[in-house]
């Protein structure tokens, strides 16, 4: 009986030496499901170094349907310019002036006004054999456009543009009564020409071309008994044009 308790005891002691490291491998094993159940939290916190997600802004209508922003045009050096007619015309009571603008470096608008004797520019109209005499004064006042193809206000020049002419004239012819003209002609002008510059100022400049409009007004012719005579005047008119012009650039 003494050897079976003995066997019983060594029995107990074997299963009690075989549960301790059990337990103990539990015991370890427990921290590490707790180290894993606080590792969980952890994704958040890697998440959180992640770069952040970008946020949309809503779009203003507005800045949708604005109109692009306009190229902006070439700089130009002397923008503005301000020219006479040739000081000898002066002493034929000829005067004239233009204010120029450049629009780029290629374009330019130009507005004119002139006073001359009528006799200064009629007579060249006449073709062959002797042509009447004019007296009085006509006033020229223009605007038009101007493209240099080399440079602004220097080379080659093409000019159109439109034309407002009073004329109050007296035509003198020894075969015909006289005829006092006082008429306004409202036309389209088109001339060529060319400007030379010096020192990216000063100019010099002479065009010709020519003129088409319509001319209203009145003729009133003076007989010699003495009778006078008017009549209305709507026609056609055509104008040889010319100019020169010396002037300056200036500006920037």
């Amino acid at each position: 009986m003494r050897s079976v308790g003995s066997w019983i005891v060594a029995v107990v002691a074997a299963l009690s030496s075989l549960a301790l490291p059990a337990r103990a491998g539990t015991a370890t094993d427990e921290p590490a499901a707790a180290a894993a159940v606080t590792d969980e939290p952890a994704a958040p916190a890697a998440a959180a170094d992640a770069p952040a997600a970008p946020v949309r802004v809503p779009v203003d209508p507005a800045t949708v349907f604005a109109p692009a922003p306009a190229r902006s045009r070439q700089a130009v050096d002397a923008p503005f310019a301000l020219a006479v007619n040739a000081p000898w015309a002066w002493l034929r009571n000829n005067i004239g002036g233009s204010v120029y603008v450049a629009v780029d470096p290629h374009w330019g608008m130009r507005a004119n006004v002139a006073r001359y004797d009528a006799e200064e520019l009629l007579p060249l109209l006449v073709l062959g054999g002797e042509g009447p005499v004019y007296h009085g004064e006509i006033l020229d006042l223009g605007l038009g456009w101007i493209w240099y193809p080399r440079r602004l206000w220097d080379g080659f020049m093409f000019e159109a543009g439109a034309l407002m002419r009073d004329r109050d004239v007296r035509r003198l012819r020894e075969d015909l009564p006289d005829i006092d003209i006082q008429t306004t002609t409202f036309a389209a002008r088109a001339m060529i020409g060319w400007s030379w510059m010096a020192a990216h100022t000063v100019f010099l400049s002479f065009a010709a071309g020519a003129s088409a409009g319509l001319e209203y007004g009145h003729e009133r012719s003076v007989a010699e008994t003495g009778m006078t005579t008017t009549r209305q005047v709507e026609r056609l008119q055509i104008d040889f044009e010319t100019y020169v012009r010396v002037g300056f650039a200036f500006g920037r």
